[in-house]
């Protein structure tokens, strides 16, 4: 709904039979109908409507304007209503009349009738317009349009005013003024007009108007003949909107004629303020200033005060946390979501508030941690920019008893404390009240849960509640009758995938306290290397994601190690410690470690009951002489967030596995610590065990993280040549797989090169691919039991191999997190293990399709003939098939080790291998590659292409190579396509391909 707001000012009648007539009526009219199709219209005129207040003076400015609303009512085919209020010119005064020396001496509320008596003619024309009929020195009035209810609120400034204009600081209102200043609850929109400005009134009434101006949506002024838009907000958070009218003349020898319109659109964030200027010569009214102001408020909207607390953030990345706020991916059930018959993917902030304007009732689900408090607290600023009234209701404000004062109380807390405030709340739309539930289940009577939300639905509003699972409240019998044929919505929070995650860097690096846009590639790109290399380690919420992304953002570093993952983590940790636990954090994390040990390798389990942890706390505190309470520690990690209880409240465990693992390794540490300085006859004969036991299980469970965890902790790089004598033992017997010798020929029948570049397109598909590997994966780790696993497969072939790869990873985030710090003879057994160990590993995986050749192809041949018998797949072909299989397989694995060891740190100690083979070379070139430095990367590339260039499958490796470089680096030059395509390591069919994209690009550009 688009309504104008139009205000003239200071016409000056002089009583001429042409004013009535100007041309200017008609052309400002017109001027108006320029601004689009309007729905409704006002016409406010704040004073001075004459020159000296003379009869005939008063009838030229009633016919003036009566032409003006009766021309832009047919204009705009309505009635036009006038809020009018006079001007120190519209007061009948005469030379001997009292001056500014004697109104000095008075007290005013004995004289102020005086003045209004001679204001006799101006009140027979406001009259007949429906204003000061009831008083003479302000007045209000209600304008409903379609729903939307605009107050006006007209004060009288005109007494006291004299004709010398020496009455600044003259004026005066009585406190009782105060009243009709007062924003009327149940109005949308507030207007209040006078001529004079404030700084025209006596000290008490200029504070009093300052007071209560300020909130109102729009204060129109006249008087100073200047016209003039201002938003000023006060120190309290209310604002308004000054604005100041020019003067209107009809007067033919009077050029200075100017007005104001304000477009308010109900579905915009703000308002359009237009001045118009008369131009003699051309005859028409130009916008001389347009300017967006804010747009208005409703009378009841919550204060500043409550949103700047509800919105807060601790990260110190910003005032507000919708500044940088993605919304999540949300996965609806169906049903109410079902548009077309088809459920869709995601929904976005309409689809939601239109679901629960439909179903009255809306459950978010998701983990520990996803991010449903924050999504609350969004829509619930969202909630008041869509017409809303929301009440936000969290555990410490949940009492069961009178639950309508507790609804009261929500709305003082977060509306303000006003006469009628909360009727005029409940008074609102029962569809535009919506109150939001944070984390139901604290709620653990079903009746008390029922009792609440038969109250919101019966009395408060639309719902939309968190909670921990995906439920259904049963409120069958609670709303029997009320929201009958409706069903309950149901979301779920999906965790932060690449998109989402992506996504997220951007908006934290564009902060102004941030502001590192230039750097979210890099801080993308570490994420990946993250998720993809360390799953385990980095919760996929956005709540774990951001210490990561700020740390990242506020040091210039590409570092992706654990190193840095580490120091983030265990500074949260004690963070958290500090604000909770207090002078008793040290304690507290000692018993920690000691009950993450007790639960890992005594009792194998992920909970404990709370009488378990007494048991444990009591143990501690006889071996340290300690005096921790159970209560306190128990609430104090709970609050931290390193403790999270089950739905029964009486079973504890650690929020997750990676903080689990941390405690582990701590434990662990800490033995070695206590026993490795001890002489040995006072040493513990099993201290080394645990850490064995977990070396051993490094593939199974959350060993591999521990192991991460210790290698950082004990900033010892003893523990890193005991994995590479691991790695080398387990794989002994393997011989390495080599290209030049061709020992497992099956593998190099791929021999062509990269025909196209990847567009735009490609990486969208890609990225939904890895969002699909990701889900997979956190599948994986949320549901797998950190103990499922069987301890005689530690010593199968299959799970040594994959031990060794685990071994080789950690090696190589290990070079990267304690560079510098290791000498080089330890550098050469570790270098030698990161080149050797994954050939080896690839040869023991690919042995037995080389074995079996034959019969695989045969197998292929007939599952063909059966399943596909239309397909015409040769031998040939599926030869080629299993073919291109191995060397993917043999590319992932070399990736994922020089994903996991190289940086631009690393890179020069990766370069001192004697590279003595094409494996080698292969492998360093995509460590080469992994940097990201795309000049160095091209001129490798193209010496090893020359090198091997009669090898028709070396040069395919290097091409795939190459076009993974081009796909995950969309940022680079063109001219790095060019110089591949002109190095032969890219096809000459892809040189087409390429100027298609960059024409796509400059296009979309």
């Amino acid at each position: 709904m688009r309504i104008a707001l139009i205000q003239i000012s200071d016409m000056h009648c002089l009583g001429y039979a042409q004013e009535s007539k100007s041309d200017r009526i008609d052309n400002a009219i017109a001027a108006i109908k320029a601004l689009g199709h309007l729905d409704h219209a006002v016409l406010f005129c704040s004073g001075d409507l004459t020159d000296h207040a003379h009869s005939n003076e008063y009838k030229s400015a009633q016919r003036a304007l009566g032409r003006f609303l009766t021309n832009l009512g047919a204009a705009l085919n309505q009635f036009i209503p006038l809020i009018v209020v006079p001007g120190n010119h519209d007061i009948a005064l005469s030379t001997t009349d009292r001056g500014i020396t004697e109104i000095q001496r008075w007290i005013k509320n004995d004289h102020i009738g005086e003045d209004l008596q001679r204001m006799s003619g101006f009140f027979n024309y406001a009259n007949s317009k429906k204003c000061f009929l009831g008083n003479r020195l302000y007045d209000t009035k209600i304008i409903n349009y379609d729903g939307l209810k605009i107050g006006c609120c007209m004060l009288n400034s005109a007494p006291f005013s004299t004709l010398s204009h020496d009455d600044k600081e003259a004026h005066y209102f009585p406190g009782e003024v105060e009243v009709a200043l007062r924003r009327m609850p149940t109005c949308d929109f507030m207007v209040t007009i006078m001529h004079h400005s404030y700084e025209h009134f006596e000290w008490n009434s200029r504070q009093l108007l300052k007071k209560a101006l300020y909130g109102n949506d729009l204060v129109f002024y006249g008087h100073d003949h200047v016209s003039e838009g201002l938003s000023i907000t006060t120190d309290n958070g209310t604002h308004s909107n000054i604005i100041k009218g020019g003067k209107f003349s009809l007067n033919p020898d009077d050029d200075d004629c100017s007005f104001n319109t304000i477009l308010l659109d109900s579905t915009a964030n703000h308002m359009n303020l237009y001045e118009f200027v008369w131009h003699k010569d051309s005859k028409i009214f130009s916008r001389e200033k347009e300017m967006v102001i804010p747009r208005f408020r409703s009378a009841i909207q919550p204060t500043e005060r409550y949103l700047n607390k509800l919105l807060s953030e601790r990260s110190n990345l910003s005032e507000r946390f919708t500044d940088y706020y993605v919304l999540p991916k949300l996965v609806p059930d169906g049903g109410l979501f079902q548009g077309d018959g088809s459920i869709p993917e995601a929904l976005d902030i309409d689809a939601i508030f239109e679901a629960v304007s439909k179903a009255k009732i809306i459950s978010i689900s998701g983990a520990s941690g996803a991010g449903k408090t924050s999504l609350l607290k969004y829509l619930y600023a969202i909630s008041i920019k869509k017409g809303f009234f929301p009440l936000y209701l969290e555990q410490k404000d949940y009492h069961d008893s009178k639950i309508e004062k507790l609804f009261q109380g929500l709305y003082e807390d977060q509306y303000g404390e006003s006469p009628d405030g909360f009727e005029a709340y409940m008074q609102k739309d029962f569809s535009k009240r919506i109150v939001f539930v944070d984390n139901i289940d604290m709620i653990k009577s079903e009746k008390a849960r029922n009792n609440l939300t038969d109250y919101i639905i019966r009395k408060g509003g639309l719902l939309i509640y968190s909670t921990k699972e995906p439920l259904r409240l049963d409120l069958v019998d609670v709303v029997k009758g009320r929201i009958l044929d409706e069903e309950q919505g149901s979301l779920e929070i999906v965790p932060f995938y690449k998109g989402k995650r992506d996504e997220l860097v951007e908006r934290i690096c564009q902060l102004p306290r941030i502001n590192q846009s230039d750097r979210a590639s890099t801080i993308t790109a570490i994420l990946d290397y993250i998720v993809q290399c360390q799953a385990s380690f980095v919760s996929l919420q956005p709540g774990a994601l951001i210490p990561y992304i700020q740390f990242y953002a506020q040091n210039a570093s590409d570092d992706k190690g654990t190193k840095s993952l580490t120091i983030v983590f265990e500074t949260n940790i004690r963070q958290a410690m500090i604000t909770y636990a207090k002078d008793k954090i040290n304690p507290y994390l000692s018993a920690l470690e000691a009950i993450a040990h007790e639960m890992y390798f005594e009792r194998r389990t992920v909970k404990l009951s709370i009488s378990d942890i007494e048991k444990e706390l009591i143990k501690y505190n006889k071996a340290h002489l300690g005096n921790i309470e159970t209560k306190s520690f128990i609430s104090a990690c709970k609050k931290a967030g390193i403790f999270v209880e089950s739905e029964n409240a009486y079973d504890i465990s650690f929020r997750d596995n990676n903080t689990f693992a941390y405690f582990v390794a701590k434990y662990i540490n800490r033995e070695i610590e206590r026993n490795v300085n001890r002489e040995i006859s006072k040493q513990d004969p099993n201290y080394l065990n645990d850490i064995t036991y977990v070396m051993n299980h490094i593939c199974f469970g959350i060993n591999n993280t521990i192991v991460l965890f210790l290698s950082y902790i004990r900033s010892n790089t003893r523990i890193i040549i005991d994995i590479a004598s691991k790695a080398s033992e387990l794989l002994v017997d393997y011989p390495e797989l080599n290209f030049d010798e061709n020992n497992l020929p099956f593998i190099s029948r791929s021999t062509t090169k990269v025909e196209c570049v990847p567009d735009h397109k490609d990486r969208e598909k890609a990225t939904k691919e890895v969002e699909k590997i990701e889900k997979r994966r956190h599948d994986l780790i949320e549901f797998r039991n950190i103990f499922d696993f069987n301890e005689e497969d530690v010593n199968k072939e299959k799970y040594k191999v994959l031990r060794a790869l685990c071994y080789v990873r950690l090696l190589g985030r290990m070079l990267v997190d304690q560079y510098g710090n290791l000498e080089t003879e330890d550098l050469e057994v570790m270098l030698n293990v990161l080149y050797e160990a994954p050939q080896k590993i690839l040869y023991a995986a690919l042995k037995p399709y080389q074995e079996h050749y034959e019969e695989i192809i045969d197998d292929l041949e007939k599952y063909v003939a059966d399943v596909a018998p239309e397909e015409r797949i040769s031998r040939t072909d599926l030869q080629n098939m299993l073919s291109n299989a191995a060397t993917t397989l043999s590319l992932n694995v070399m990736n994922d080790i020089a994903y996991n060891s190289s940086n631009r740190n690393t890179i020069g100690v990766l370069d001192h291998v004697p590279l003595t083979n094409s494996n080698h070379k292969i492998h360093n070139l995509m460590m080469c590659e992994n940097v990201g430095n795309s000049d160095t990367f091209v001129e490798r590339a193209h010496v090893l292409r020359e090198e091997y260039d009669g090898n028709p499958f070396i040069c395919h490796l290097i091409s795939r190579i190459a076009q993974k470089h081009l796909f995950y680096n969309p940022q680079v030059d063109m001219r790095v396509t060019d110089k591949l395509i002109s190095y032969k390591i890219l096809s000459p069919k892809a040189k087409k391909a390429a100027l298609l994209e960059r024409q796509k690009e400059k296009f979309q550009k």
